[in-house]
């Protein structure tokens, strides 16, 4: 992932979440949490990990600056 970091000003990340989730997140471009925060979480994976957190992928293009890198998602 390094290597992809320094090649472009932006990360494409994908979201999983339910269904008309994803659509709200596509039709009004802009999402929040559901704990209301300024933080989301994503992933660089869209299999495994993830895979609890709803069966939509809505693919995400974040500036690099805003992401902050954690070893562990947190598990609902």
């Amino acid at each position: 992932m390094k290597a992809a970091l320094g090649q472009s000003e932006y990360l494409d990340l994908p979201h999983r979440t339910s269904p008309e989730a994803a659509e709200k997140i596509m039709r009004e471009r802009s999402m929040l949490s559901k704990e209301n925060t300024a933080e989301v979480y994503l992933s660089n994976r869209t299999d495994g990990v993830t895979d609890g957190y709803g069966p939509a992928v809505v693919q995400l293009r974040i500036p690099q600056q805003l992401a902050e890198l954690e070893d562990e998602s947190p598990r609902r």
